[in-house]
């Protein structure tokens, strides 16, 4: 899935920007529909056999929630909001 991202959205020294932006794209590009092709390549892994739809779909409504969460995190303004929107998103 990673290979679906853009080169450039992995370049943010940041690591909560990072997880941001790629975390992000993937729930806004990649949809249950979409062809996911496996590491080699070689086949579409959102498939019945082998990454089903349905759990992939459960897979990016948590994502995109965490996202989310780490979204409020970057804009707080206090340490406070930020540390707790932070911990929401990993269920800390």
């Amino acid at each position: 899935m990673a290979r679906s991202v853009p080169d450039h959205l992995f370049l943010f020294d940041d690591g909560a920007e990072r997880f941001f932006v790629v975390g992000d794209h993937i729930t806004k590009n990649i949809s249950r529909y979409s062809v996911v092709n496996s590491v080699a390549g070689d086949k579409d892994i959102l498939v019945n056999s082998e990454w089903h739809p349905d759990n992939y779909e459960k897979f990016r409504q948590t994502l995109e929630w965490a996202v989310t969460q780490v979204a409020v995190a970057l804009r707080a303004t206090t340490t406070d909001t930020a540390r707790a929107s932070w911990r929401k998103a990993f269920n800390e």
